[in-house]
This record gives C-alpha cells, structure tokens and sequence, in this order.
C-alpha cells in the first residue's frame, strides 16, 4: 500500500505538468500497479535496498502516526454502535432468543427469616402493640412487591431475598425503640436455600406431602 500511493503521489505531481487532474489521477493510478510489481517482484534484489529502506521507513511512519494512531473517544464509540448495529441485524433471531431463555432462567434467591422482637422494661407485659406497628411496616414491604410475611403466635417469617431480608429486620427492629423502649432482644433464624427456590408455600407442601406419605 506504501508503494503504491507514495507511487501515485509522485506520478500525480509529475504529470500534472502536461494533463489535467482527472487526466493524472487515472494515469497514475494505472502506472502505480505496475511500480507495485515491479516493487514485488525486485525488492529483495541487492540493488534495491536502498529505495526498500525508504518505503520501509515512510511506512513506519504513516503505522505510527496515522494508520495505526490511537482513535479518540468518538471513533470508538462510532465502531462500538456500528458493530452493534451490524450484530443485531446479523443476529437479531438469536440474541432475542438468548435474552428470552436468560430471562427464564433467573430465580430470586429467596431465603426466610424467623424474626422475633422482644422490647424489654416495658410498663406492660402486653408486646400487641409493638407487633401491630411491625405488622404496618411489613405490609408497606409487601404491598411494593419486595417479601411475603406470615404472623405466627410466636414469631413472625418473612419470605425476601437477602438484601431486601437484612433491610427489613433493621427497620423493624428499630420500631420498639422509636416508641419508647429502651432495650430490645431480637432473635432472627435465617433459612437460606441455594440448590432449589424455597418458599414459605413450598415448605409447608413438602411437609404435608410427606405426612400423605406416612399416612398411606
């Protein structure tokens, strides 16, 4: 490619003395190719050497400096958007396909909690309260779609994944304190189950299942 533009330059500014522009350029574009031969064909001859040292250097030169330059942020945000184009329209079946399975495949890794708040040195025996307020906050997580609680005479489980899980028992074992308690014991079972999902429902099923077993 050196050789023949480097060629093309030349021829282009030489005839340029007798031919008009569209004139030279056809010209030389045409002499170019057979100086790109001739080049092939003799440059590894020991009277070439010297005009391979200077193709040599000035293709060197145009590596370093133009053709292989690093490319600003914008070229590169051009190429990633064409690539992205091309691919989408190359592989558009099987990208959608792929999102679509990917998306089947997520499971929320839920885990469940056995939460039970204690406030201590109340002016009553009496937790109803406490446990109604904690009830509110729960329904507010529910209603937005983020855990499923369930009540029980002695403790309350709730059904989130983790993150959603830490938050909610930080909160609630907040409450007592926000309503005049001075001390609060909080017990906390976690049930975390990586190898299948794991539900509150799913758990009570597995049991009566096997109960159905025993009694059959």
């Amino acid at each position: 490619m050196t050789v023949y533009f480097l060629s093309l330059a030349c021829l282009i500014i030489f005839l340029l003395i007798w031919f008009p522009v569209n004139t030279s350029l056809m010209i030389s574009s045409y002499l170019s190719l057979l100086f790109v031969l001739f080049y092939h064909l003799f440059h590894r001859k020991s009277w070439m050497r010297w005009p391979e040292r200077i193709v040599l250097l000035i293709s060197y030169w145009l590596q370093v400096h133009v053709t292989t330059k690093e490319p600003s942020r914008e070229h590169l945000l051009c190429a990633v958007e064409s690539y992205e184009k091309l691919g989408f329209q190359v592989f558009s079946e099987q990208l959608i396909y792929k999102r679509l399975k990917a998306r089947r495949k997520e499971v929320k890794k839920v885990a469940i909690a056995d939460v039970t708040i204690i406030p201590i040195g109340t002016s009553t025996p009496s937790v109803s309260s406490y446990i109604a307020k904690i009830q509110l906050v729960l329904e507010e997580f529910k209603q937005d779609g983020k855990l499923s609680f369930e009540l029980t005479p002695m403790s309350t489980l709730i059904e989130a994944e983790l993150p959603v899980l830490f938050e909610v028992i930080q909160k609630i074992h907040e409450l007592p304190f926000e309503n005049g308690a001075n001390r609060v014991a909080t017990n906390i079972r976690i049930d975390d189950r990586r190898d299948k999902r794991s539900t509150l429902d799913s758990k009570r099923k597995s049991v009566k299942d096997q109960l159905d077993k025993e009694k059959s």
